[in-house]
């Protein structure tokens, strides 16, 4: 599965913007920097019902 580039570019604005680095914001989400960090480089994406959460 491959996320949509829109995503990746989303995720390393937010963390650009807050001045987070992945390790910060994979805290912050309460997922692993591994995740953040295949988020980023397009190699995965959140589970629908992760992106819907408040």
């Amino acid at each position: 599965m491959t996320q949509s580039p829109n995503l990746a570019v989303l995720v390393r604005e937010t963390c650009a913007r807050l001045g987070l680095t992945q390790t910060q914001f994979a805290h912050l989400l309460g997922v692993s920097f591994q995740t953040v960090n295949r988020w980023e480089n397009g190699k995965t994406q959140p589970l629908p019902i992760a992106r819907e959460a408040d």
